[in-house]
């Protein structure tokens, strides 16, 4: 099956998403910023395909006598479309997790101290972000968006109690 990134729009949207005016918690409850596993599974079945494919073609060429190197050379070309249907659905995939974690981002910076500055919250987000990177085992991705999000809830309000307090101090010692 050679991947047609239009062919998820005959079956209808993915993932019918809430929208803006929805709180960020309805929209993780929705599934909004969830990896889409349908991109994902298509990637998985096209390598399984390739995989099979191959060997049967190195099982039938090597019953004919054909050398190795000669059959290496044969299968490049052969199956070299294949290989290109696997990276364009790597780069969809790539394209689809940066989509999500941004739409993710910007939900959140919306809905959390909205006073405080973004540049903080960025700062913030990075070091989580970061943080679950290092985590994560390579082949995982970022996927508990609830749990992140609550860790970077969690994080903000303690930098926004911090800041509270250092403006009480600062307003305190001024006026004593």
């Amino acid at each position: 099956m050679s991947y047609n990134r239009f062919q998820y729009w005959v079956r209808g949207p993915r993932h019918k998403k809430l929208g803006v005016k929805y709180s960020i918690q309805m929209q993780i409850e929705n599934g909004d910023f969830e990896y889409p596993n349908d991109v994902k599974n298509d990637l998985i079945k096209q390598r399984k395909s390739l995989e099979k494919r191959t060997k049967e073609y190195w099982v039938t060429s090597k019953s004919k006598g054909i050398t190795d190197e000669s059959i290496r050379e044969n299968i490049d070309q052969a199956f070299k479309k294949a290989r290109v249907s696997i990276m364009k659905v790597q780069e969809e995939l790539v394209q689809e997790e940066y989509k999500r974690l941004e739409e993710f981002k910007q939900a959140s910076f919306r809905s959390n101290y909205p006073f405080l500055d973004s540049d903080v919250k960025q700062m913030i987000w990075d070091n989580l972000i970061e943080i679950c990177l290092k985590e994560r085992r390579s082949d995982d991705k970022i996927n508990n968006t609830s749990a992140f999000y609550i860790e970077y809830n969690n994080r903000i309000e303690k930098y926004g109690m911090e800041d509270n307090l250092n403006k009480v101090k600062k307003v305190l010692e001024t006026t004593v």
